[in-house]
């Protein structure tokens, strides 16, 4: 018994030691308390009660759990949750224990604290002791260590008093006013949206950032924001300065879930069928680098089937195109009707599928097949693309590669992405069949050692829509793509892509972005397919004469897809300059750029040259055109007579005067007078005279002198030359021995 006494006087001492400071406050008042259990389950005795800041012994004002008495008995241990609502730095706990006076019934005993910081990981705080009992003082304990935390665990092994119930009158906690941390609590409604926080905490440090978004569901738009922040961006960066409350608000989407439905007819009579198309536009589109490799960027417009390929539909072109192709009997899996998807397909009846839809309507098939065997188109074949030699660009329908899947699942026509093919970044509704926003068909069969059960749903009853319209991409049957595992699509047994997760699935796929390997002859009850189109295809024509320049396309095709950008560059030949443009552009730079969205002709229209360039006379078209030379120099053929100089003496500038030149050059003739002494013996004027015959008279003097300084006339002479050509003629005077 000293032992005990004791034991109870060294706790009087710690608690009666514990000092609260004025800079302190009582950061359990008023807060949220859960507890192990109440009394009877009466709220008179409801865990608030010890943060109320009543002192008063009346029944309602302190807390009772249950016990040895209460005929729904459980008395240890019994506990109390204080959540303070932030971190805080805490100093001391003080108890009030209950005594129910005057019958003094009841009161807590041992006790022990423990700490958190996020309500579910509790860790000791180093406090534990025994309560005294018939005590109308707060029993003051200090934290010995440092304790910074939100939640409070008291932990009550015993107790006092007939009832056997651990009941406590009031708890108060103090701390520094200013907590570690803030908590922040985020409200929505989680049938039309969601709000996401990063980083995702219990507690946030004090100043700390936190970015808060939102993710709407189908059918419905982020509307704004209400509590402690407000606005309309969908994104916002919070700083923690206090605890926090915020609420999403949202409203139904009102935009169309697809940009343009297209319905496309095949088939005659009874074996017509038809064909819904979405288009998927947003051009040249950014990819989402969330995945390796970027994915979903497509730099045209295009279509995508809105829903997959039916059952119906592959019977239908197998009686006009004779195809001879199969599906697996789905009896096991929900039965073979013609609305269901064309499962069991191989990847090679798909595209023959696909290229009945174009030889139907005069386009070229997509695919090549070479008795019966596919195979890569050749650089020879009209359509044939480098870069893609399964599919031919002359084609209208096709299967759908990889990218055009991608953003037609997940994209979107604001230019977003969705984690879902759904538009949702929310895990879509399992279902068996329906079209209500963010559902999907999967994990959709029995197992009893072999599949059995239910199998996929009708094509346009598969689930909700993306963000541009179309059905089960995320569900209903895995789809066959164009494009190879690998991504090269030059081999043409390479296995292909298969997307988009099925009925068979038990578990909905992440994202849907988990895409596997089918080799392409083979067929499975889980394989279907669906068709994409290209928007349009569009000619353009250029138009040049040969002879004054040419034109270049890049990228060189016969055919062009909505929206493609096509670069044309004139270029003169020698002679010649780039006038301008006629037709589809009026432009007079040499290169432009045409946006397909028809068809379009295009003339380069020329002119001629008339600078000169070597400055030799002549213009460089009549060099280049007229002559034949070389408009950079100015003499040609290098002999020593400029291109123009030529010209102007009659002679053609091609003409070479090297043999001549060179010939003077080495036969100079004897006892030359210089070039005064030849002016002063020259022999007069020589005057020929056209007469108006058409015949020539030459007339000239014969002078004479004794000093070559004087001279005389000595005869004046008119010599009739006849018998000269009329267009041109050379005379000269040579004298004899």
């Amino acid at each position: 018994m000293a032992k005990t006494l004791s034991a109870s006087l060294a706790l009087i001492g710690l608690f009666a030691s514990a000092q609260v400071s004025s800079a302190q406050i009582n950061v359990a008042l008023g807060k949220t308390v859960t507890a192990s259990s109440v009394y009877e389950n009466n709220s008179n005795f409801s865990p608030d009660r010890i943060v109320n800041g009543s002192t008063s012994e009346t029944t309602g004002s302190y807390w009772m759990p249950k016990g040895a008495s209460d005929s729904q008995s459980s008395p240890f241990p019994a506990w109390l949750v204080i959540d303070l609502g932030s971190t805080y730095q805490l100093s001391s706990i003080s108890f009030l224990n209950a005594r129910n006076s005057p019958f003094n019934d009841r009161g807590a005993k041992d006790f022990s604290v423990e700490k958190s910081l996020d309500g579910e990981s509790y860790s000791s705080s180093g406090l534990a002791g025994t309560l005294v009992w018939q005590n109308t003082s707060f029993q003051d304990y200090s934290f010995i260590a440092s304790t910074s935390t939100r939640y409070l665990k008291i932990k009550l092994s015993s107790a006092y008093g007939s009832y056997g119930c651990a009941a406590l009158n009031e708890v108060r906690v103090y701390a520094d006013q200013t907590p570690l941390s803030f908590s922040l609590s985020a409200s929505y409604d989680q049938t039309k949206g969601s709000v996401i926080l990063s980083p995702n905490q219990a507690n946030y440090a004090a100043g700390s950032l936190v970015t808060v978004s939102t993710s709407a569901l189908p059918g419905y738009l982020f509307s704004n924001w209400s509590g402690d922040i407000s606005g309309t961006a969908p994104s916002v960066t919070l700083t923690m300065d206090s605890n926090k409350s915020i609420s999403a608000n949202f409203g139904q989407d009102t935009r169309d879930s697809a940009q343009t439905i297209t319905t496309q007819t095949f088939g005659t009579g009874a074996n017509a069928f038809t064909m819904d198309f979405v288009t998927i536009g947003n051009p040249n589109n950014p990819g989402t680098a969330a995945y390796n490799p970027i994915s979903g960027s497509v730099g045209y417009t295009y279509r995508m089937g809105k829903y997959e390929v039916s059952r119906d539909m592959v019977t239908k072109a197998n009686l006009l195109g004779a195809l001879g192709l199969t599906m697996t009997d789905m009896g096991s899996y929900g039965g073979n009707d013609g609305n269901q998807p064309a499962a069991g397909i191989t990847w090679y009846e798909a595209a023959k599928f696909v290229n009945y839809l174009n030889t139907s309507k005069g386009y070229p098939p997509a695919y090549k097949f070479v008795s019966g065997t596919f195979t890569l188109w050749a650089q020879t074949d009209e359509g044939y693309q480098s870069n893609n030699k399964y599919r031919n660009s002359r084609a209208r329908f096709y299967l759908p590669s990889y990218d055009e899947y991608f953003k037609a699942a997940f994209g979107s026509p604001e230019g977003t992405w969705y984690s879902y093919s759904t538009g949702s970044d929310i895990a879509p509704t399992q279902v068996a069949s329906g079209t209500s926003p963010n559902t999907a068909v999967y994990g959709n069969f029995g197992y009893q050692g072999t599949l059995i059960g239910y199998g996929p749903a009708q094509i346009n009853s598969a689930g909700g829509l993306s963000r541009w319209g179309t059905m089960a991409q995320g569900g209903n049957i895995n789809e066959l793509l164009e494009t190879s595992d690998d991504g090269s699509d030059n081999n043409p047994a390479k296995t292909r892509l298969a997307f988009g997760g099925g009925w068979y699935d038990q578990v909905y796929l992440t994202s849907t972005r988990g895409s596997g390997s089918v080799v392409p002859s083979t067929e499975a009850p889980w394989n279907g397919f669906r068709v994409a189109s290209v928007s349009s295809t569009f000619v353009l024509t250029t138009v040049v004469d040969s002879s004054f320049g040419t034109v270049s396309k890049t990228p060189a095709k016969d055919y062009y897809l909505q929206d493609d950008n096509v670069s044309l560059t004139a270029t003169p030949k020698s002679g010649y300059l780039f006038g301008n443009w006629s037709g589809a552009s009026t432009a007079t730079t040499s290169s432009i750029t045409l946006t397909m969205n028809t068809d379009k002709t295009v003339t380069a229209n020329f002119i001629q040259d008339n600078g000169d360039s070597d400055g030799d006379g002549l213009s460089n078209f009549q060099e280049s055109i007229t002559y034949g030379t070389n408009p950079n120099l100015k003499d040609t053929n290098s002999d020593g007579i400029e291109d123009g100089q030529a010209v102007a003496l009659g002679y053609s500038p091609t003409f070479n005067f090297s043999a001549l030149i060179s010939h003077l050059q080495s036969h100079p003739p004897t006892g030359l007078y210089t070039a005064s002494q030849m002016q002063a013996m020259a022999i007069g004027d020589l005057v020929l005279t056209k007469n108006a015959n058409g015949s020539f008279t030459l007339n000239y003097d014969i002078e004479q002198s004794t000093d070559l300084q004087t001279w005389t006339t000595y005869e004046a002479l008119s010599l009739p030359l006849e018998g000269l050509p009329t267009d041109k003629a050379f005379v000269r005077i040579k004298g004899k021995q």
